[in-house]
């Protein structure tokens, strides 16, 4: 669905550069919890006369139980269809007179449904959400769930011949054990969905779409009073329990030996992904490698964009941390757009790598690093409603962590960096032997991959 809300691109780009100049403050933050369970936060913001809506169920894809991997994934889309009370054909109705975009995401530690309208449509945005969160179980048909589960394996079929998506499953499977809640693809896997059935859908329904499970945010050009009044008369009476949180997790067996795979495709170019286990969320050390990642690759004075960007070794360089509940992992990726040989481009990052373990950055490395960071996340807090937006930054830190202010902590964190402490980063998280690499080489040059090991 296109968003129908019409909001200034003058503003829209303005706003990172009027955040880093007057410092970015999200203004007033209210957090409580119901007795049911469910966590709420509220936040204000009248610079659009917007409501923003987001609810985040610690239902990701590690909910689903060994053999059942695609579960979340196929309840999720159930759920986005409607309910009982607000079936999708009055939901879209409901939308669309509050001039309203939504939407629903899953990854591997939530499940996520976001919606985005006037400050006028808040009490229809926040009823729906009550009446997905009261959905009975039971009222999961037959018929619903075979169509989704077909469409589910459909999607699978498409998505399984790209590149991209081999890349990620083999990836995983090979950091993870088989029995780790990241070793799997939120899609799921062909022969575990193929033998799901609608009792399976029921029993997550039942057991997850909660209040207990779930935090919620609202945002905007709200009344604190009115809608914490609102939040309680809509949500306080749905049935909740403890408080529930992931089990802990054994973090994963540092490796003996780095791990090496390729794939061939019809194309005319190379590419390497390389990828570290690194830091989960709120980590102390969470800061330090995300300026570690911008000081690689992320602006045109970075170590890796000088060594093979502007040498015409690769077109693209990219370096990330994503940062997750029980493990993060450190991404680098490069296209090369040629027909290049990929031992040389892994070399040259495993001497870049080394010489910031040998010794720390210049100041002025982490100073645009930090620069540059602080641009991405201001202009990310900048948005309502989303994936990505401010009203997920603070549905983050309170899902995960009971901390609705994770994310100004962490750029708080950033600021504060030291050249030594990226160099320390980096010796302790970007060993040689602690990474997985992935080749992707035209059909014919497979000698181009990295050798395997």
């Amino acid at each position: 669905m296109n968003n129908r809300i019409r909001i200034s691109a003058v503003l829209l780009c303005l706003a990172p550069v009027l955040a880093l100049s007057q410092g970015w403050n999200p203004g007033p933050i209210e957090s409580f919890t119901l007795d049911n369970g469910l966590q709420v936060v509220l936040y204000r913001d009248t610079t659009l006369p917007l409501a923003a809506v987001d609810i985040s169920y610690r239902a990701g894809s590690q909910r689903d139980a060994y053999g059942k991997h695609g579960l979340t994934k196929l309840a999720g889309a159930i759920l986005s269809s409607g309910t009982r009370e607000i079936p999708l054909q009055k939901m879209m109705k409901i939308m669309d007179s509050a001039d309203a975009t939504f939407g629903s995401m899953i990854d591997v530690d939530r499940l996520q449904f976001w919606s985005l309208g006037s400050s006028a449509s808040l009490r229809s945005l926040l009823r729906i959400e009550a009446d997905r969160m009261r959905f009975p179980a039971e009222d999961v048909s037959s018929a619903l769930f075979d169509s989704t589960k077909q469409f589910a394996l459909r999607r699978l079929r498409q998505k399984s011949t790209l590149p991209s998506f081999k890349m990620k499953e083999t990836i995983y499977q090979a950091m993870y054990p088989p029995d780790h809640p990241y070793a799997y693809l939120t899609e799921g896997l062909k022969k575990d969905i193929e033998m799901l059935s609608v009792e399976d859908v029921r029993s997550f329904i039942h057991k997850f779409i909660r209040p207990n499970y779930a935090s919620l945010c609202v945002g905007g050009d709200i009344s604190f009073t009115e809608t914490r009044k609102l939040v309680k008369d809509l949500f306080g009476s749905i049935p909740g329990g403890e408080k529930q949180y992931y089990m802990p997790v054994e973090p994963p067996a540092p490796m003996r030996k780095p791990l090496r795979f390729h794939s061939t495709a019809p194309i005319k170019y190379t590419a390497l992904s390389l990828i570290w286990h690194s830091v989960p969320m709120g980590s102390v050390d969470e800061a330090a490698v995300f300026v570690l990642a911008r000081i690689l690759a992320g602006t045109q004075q970075s170590r890796l964009q000088k060594a093979l960007a502007q040498k015409g070794l690769a077109r693209s360089v990219q370096t990330n941390q994503v940062s997750l509940v029980h493990d993060g992992t450190f991404w680098c990726s490069v296209n090369s757009g040629q027909e290049t040989n990929l031992l040389l481009i892994y070399n040259t990052i495993m001497n870049t790598i080394q010489d910031l373990m040998a010794a720390p950055p210049s100041r002025d490395e982490v100073r645009i690093a930090v620069n540059t960071l602080q641009r991405e996340f201001y202009g990310m807090l900048e948005l309502l409603g989303k994936p990505g937006s401010r009203t997920y930054s603070f549905n983050t830190g309170s899902c995960f962590l009971d901390d609705a202010e994770y994310t100004q902590k962490l750029l708080r964190d950033i600021q504060g960096i030291t050249p030594a402490e990226v160099s320390r980063a980096a010796r302790k998280y970007l060993l040689p032997t602690n990474n997985v690499a992935f080749s992707l080489v035209p059909a014919s040059r497979p000698e181009l991959a990295l050798p395997e090991e």
